[in-house]
Parts: C-alpha cells; structure tokens; sequence
C-alpha cells in the first residue's frame, strides 16, 4: 500500500507568482487588479487565496461587474443587468434572474414540493 500513496508534502494552497501568469486577453481590458476574495475566512491559512489569484477579464460595459468567462458576462447582459428578476418560486415571493437560482430555492426551502419555475415575463 505504501507505493499507493503520494507525497503529499510540496502541495500547496498558494499560487504561483503572478509572472508565470500569461494574460491570453489582453484586448479584455481588466478593469482594476480586485478579484476573488480570499476563500474562508482569509488570514492566509488553508483554503484562502490571495487576492490576485483569479483575474476576472470580462467587465459589463453598463455596470462594471466583471466576469470570468465572456459568455457569463454576455448572458448577463444579455438577460440580467439593469432587469428585474424574471423568475419566481410558485410557493412564495423569491425571484431571482436566473431559473437555476429559483429551482435550488425550491430544493431547500421547499422540499416536499416540486421544483418548477414562472416566468413572469409571460404572465399576463
């Protein structure tokens, strides 16, 4: 069993220095050098990161919320920014501007019920 194991003692938590990064973006225009924030609860120990580590390339030219994919950033405005939430749970008041977000509100606030979304952009 013990050729099995790995050695487990140069794995680390921490990035790579920023250098080693190349921006394969560089027309993305990175609004400002804030990213992720750190993981956890921050101070540096297991399960944090800096704060460079993510970049988030992609900026919404309405609203400034950036992103790390372009199709995130595109759906986004797209469907989401400056729109009220389009979906609600059928059993009380959540609204959120994505289905996903309404059917995971089902699953844990309401349990014992099926999970389907209204549109109310289609209701009259």
């Amino acid at each position: 069993m013990h050729h099995l194991q790995q050695d487990q003692s140069n794995l680390s938590r921490t990035p790579p220095p920023r250098s080693t990064y190349t921006n394969y973006y560089p027309e993305s225009g990175i609004r400002n050098d804030n990213s992720y924030m750190k993981r956890g609860g921050g101070g540096g120990g297991v399960g944090s990161y800096t704060i460079n580590y993510f970049k988030k390339p992609f900026g919404c030219p309405k609203c400034g919320r950036c992103f790390t994919v372009k199709g995130n950033m595109t759906r986004h405005l797209k469907y989401e920014c400056g729109q009220a939430p389009r979906f609600q749970c059928p059993y009380c008041e959540f609204r959120s501007k994505q289905t996903s977000n309404v059917k995971s509100h089902i699953r844990t606030k309401h349990a014992d019920k099926t999970a389907y979304v209204l549109d109310l952009q289609y209701e009259n």
